[in-house]
């Protein structure tokens, strides 16, 4: 059995696969490969 996680946000999407007896990693994709800008109009505001 695996366990899979999504990581959907607004800078940049990750995927997981884990195997979940053993906790290995199995894979793991991130995309874009650079986090995109995140435009805010205010300090520690976000979009």
């Amino acid at each position: 059995m695996y366990y899979i996680g999504y990581d959907i946000g607004s800078s940049s999407v990750k995927v997981a696969l884990v195997e979940a007896k053993t906790g290995k990693k199995i894979v793991v994709l991130h995309e874009p490969q650079n986090e995109m800008e995140i435009v805010s109009l205010h300090p520690n505001w976000a979009e």
